[in-house]
């Protein structure tokens, strides 16, 4: 497939996958005759998994290190475990920290909506 279709299945746009490309993250790029790149299902599922890395926010620099393991081989499984779990955890204390964010607006906005109902009722006085 080509990169616009591989884009639309990883939900990555093209010039995402370029840049992904120049920084060495994606592992295999094929061309065509013509030299347009092309991807086959492997290469969509590897950015698939691009895609959750940096969409739950984790560095680019640990990200390519994520890909310099995957690239070593199955001798890298432990270290990729552990990057992973270093990953997940700061993601459980961010969503910790939004979940605390979001009840302090909620409280905001409740505090409002009862300012304005108090004001609504003085007016109707």
């Amino acid at each position: 497939m080509n990169i616009g279709e591989a884009g639309k299945l990883s939900g990555l746009s093209p010039d995402t996958i370029r840049f992904y490309e120049k920084r060495g993250l994606i592992l295999s790029t094929k061309r065509d005759e013509k030299g347009h790149r092309y991807y086959a299902e492997n290469d969509v599922g590897w950015l698939g998994m691009l895609a959750c890395l940096r969409g739950t926010g984790m560095p680019l620099a640990e990200t390519e290190a994520f890909t310099r393991l995957v690239q070593e081989g199955d001798h890298t499984v432990p270290e990729r475990i552990k990057l992973l779990e270093g990953h997940r955890e700061r993601l459980e204390q961010k969503r910790a920290e939004l979940d605390r964010f979001e009840k302090h607006l909620d409280e905001k906005i409740a505090y409002y909506n009862d300012f304005v109902k108090t004001e609504e009722k003085k007016k109707a006085q």
